[in-house]
């Protein structure tokens, strides 16, 4: 809770866009990803958008996908994400899989966050660009389901997904549901980008739809 954010006010769109990164995902598909279910629900106790936001401030820009992966595994660093990743996939070769199958699932999920990240990364830096005083935290992140917020404002960014997140329905609950609602004297906006079929790369959204939503804030904090 006395975590401070910096490195990500200092972000520039451009930069992240162009940043070169091993695959993610490695050549994996999504029927191999998400085949050990127990994985695929897997949420570490330190929250992914805790470890990676901490490498961000520790690295002062945005980070391809071997650079975390070499961090995470630094003696220092395992108990966040790497030793809890090896014993979950202990747990799911004893409770009756594979262990490439479950290496190939903890991969698929690692990866997802990771790009999910860089993703939101970009968005909040593109909002400061376009002058909103958009802010990011990861304790807001992982338990407020807020991507980012601007004043009052809460703002939540996802790729449409039937089974995570898809309008009101999915795993993922809406920010209004677990901090309040209205009630709470909060304001809840939603970005939705579609789905695209580029694979191997983040999943950016078109600048269209992060110009429209950012209008639509200005609006919103300019009625406050």
């Amino acid at each position: 809770m006395e975590h401070r954010t910096s490195a990500v006010y200092k972000l520039v769109p451009s930069e992240i866009r162009s940043l070169t990164s091993e695959h993610a995902l490695g050549n994996l598909r999504p029927r191999q990803g998400y085949k050990v279910k127990l994985i695929r629900d897997w949420r570490p106790d330190f929250a992914f958008s805790h470890v990676f936001h901490f490498h961000l401030e520790e690295r002062g820009r945005m980070f391809s996908f071997e650079e975390f992966r070499d961090w995470s595994s630094l003696d220092e660093f395992r108990p966040t994400l790497y030793t809890p990743a090896r014993e979950k996939i202990t747990e799911a070769v004893k409770n009756g899989c594979s262990e490439q199958d479950a290496r190939n699932s903890m991969r698929w999920r690692i990866g997802i966050a990771y790009y999910s990240f860089v993703r939101e990364m970009y968005v909040v830096s593109r909002f400061r660009e376009l002058g909103l005083d958009a802010r990011f935290h990861p304790l807001a992140d992982a338990l407020f389901r807020t991507d980012t917020w601007i004043g009052s404002t809460s703002v939540a960014l996802y790729i449409k997904n039937g089974v995570f997140r898809d309008g009101d329905a999915g795993r993922k609950p809406p920010a209004e549901d677990v901090v309040g609602g209205e009630e709470s004297g909060l304001r809840f906006i939603q970005l939705q980008i579609p789905t695209q079929r580029i694979w191997g790369k983040a999943h950016f959204p078109d600048d269209r739809a992060v110009e429209a939503c950012a209008r639509k804030l200005h609006m919103l904090t300019a009625q406050r």
